[in-house]
């Protein structure tokens, strides 16, 4: 700290004393003067003091009661005492309860008093040194134990990667190898409704594997994914994504609402989006009711303050409250109802940490499932 920001408050009842201390030393330091404990207060209050020097004998109270007030406050300030007497018991008990630096004589010599405020700096350059190392320290530490918290949870999702990945691959070629040993064995060859039955149990789970297999394809690519900002068209964007899932139109069973209101333009990372609006979509229609009446999936976009906000509405089958807190793990799957991956909405949620985005979930068994985006609009 350089000396001329080295703030000093001189405390004396005695206007003299104060005059003689602010013109020995105002040309080395930044000197505030104080004839009361009132005043100094105030000047505590108002100024970043660094030193307090202060007389141990004034009418309303001691130097050492004043420093005793002011030391929770102010924890940080080095302290001196003047006094002109042997108070030795008071002087013991403001170094034992308020951390006294020095305690100095009256009169003071101006060298002994310089070279105390000198040793005073120092002190207090290292006492704020410390405390910034243990600030430091601390920040530090909490950044560790997330990192360490973060690799748990990732050696936790890597184990269940590998494992689900060697079971979901595993299984279904196990059973086409079973499949296949049936047909070769597979005494009458003229017995073809049999054999339709197993190449169509083959063929599921042939589909099985390759949808196992683009999911992990997909997961693998929005972990990697380099970020690419552009303006985006929501409609063109979530038409696009419909028409991966009905390429030759709508059928009669699923029904398509759209309400896209953005107002200005924005920008965020098209590739990501998309990968978050096909697998809602997806996953909408995978959950849709089996029955005569339309299956709806309703597409709200508006913007906001901030960017956009997003909902993908369905009734379909919903979600039990019991596993709504689980259903962005990876892996995981709330019923049977469908052959997915147990990625979809993993990869959701690893598309929207990308984008700093929200997601949230509404979801009432047998009435349907909403889930809300809030997106930041990026810079370019």
């Amino acid at each position: 700290m350089e000396t001329e920001k080295f703030n000093i408050l001189y405390v004396d009842d005695e206007e003299d004393n104060l005059r003689i201390f602010k013109a020995s030393f105002r040309r080395q330091f930044n000197i505030f003067i104080a004839s009361d404990t009132h005043i100094a207060k105030e000047i505590l209050q108002t100024n970043d003091i660094h030193l307090i020097i202060s007389d141990q004998r004034m009418p309303e109270k001691t130097g050492v009661e004043f420093l005793e007030e002011i030391v929770t406050d102010f924890p940080d300030v080095v302290r001196i005492i003047l006094t002109a007497f042997s108070d030795t018991t008071d002087i013991i008990r403001a170094i034992n309860k308020v951390g006294i630096y020095r305690y100095l004589t009256k009169p003071w010599d101006i060298d002994d008093l310089t070279m105390t405020i000198k040793s005073a700096m120092n002190n207090f350059m290292l006492k704020r040194q410390n405390k910034d190392l243990i600030v430091n320290l601390q920040i530090i530490n909490e950044e560790l134990t997330k990192t360490n918290e973060d690799l748990k949870q990732r050696n936790k999702e890597l184990d269940e990667y590998v494992y689900r990945i060697s079971h979901e691959v595993r299984a279904p070629v196990s059973s086409i190898l079973g499949l296949f040993y049936l047909l070769k064995n597979h005494e009458n060859n003229s017995d073809f409704t049999t054999i339709q039955n197993y190449l169509h149990l083959i063929e599921q789970n042939i589909i099985k594997l390759d949808v196992f297999i683009r999911s992990v394809l997909q997961y693998s690519a929005t972990k990697n994914f380099e970020s690419q900002i552009e303006e985006v068209d929501f409609d063109k964007l979530i038409n696009e994504c419909v028409k991966e899932f009905f390429p030759y139109g709508i059928n009669d069973k699923i029904k398509i609402e759209k309400d896209i209101r953005i107002s200005q333009p924005f920008l965020s990372d098209v590739g990501l989006l998309k990968t978050i609006f096909r697998n809602l979509l997806e996953n909408a229609i995978k959950y849709a009711k089996s029955t005569n009446s339309p299956n709806i999936i309703n597409i709200q976009a508006h913007s906001t303050e901030k960017g956009v906000a997003i909902s993908f509405a369905d009734n379909g089958i919903g979600i039990p409250k019991q596993y709504q807190s689980k259903i962005f793990d990876m892996f995981y799957r709330a019923n049977d109802y469908s052959n997915g991956s147990g990625l979809g909405l993993y990869i959701v949620k690893l598309a929207v940490e990308r984008l700093n985005a929200q997601i949230s979930l509404e979801s009432e068994e047998d009435k349907g499932t909403t889930f809300f985006l809030e997106i930041p609009c990026a810079t370019a």
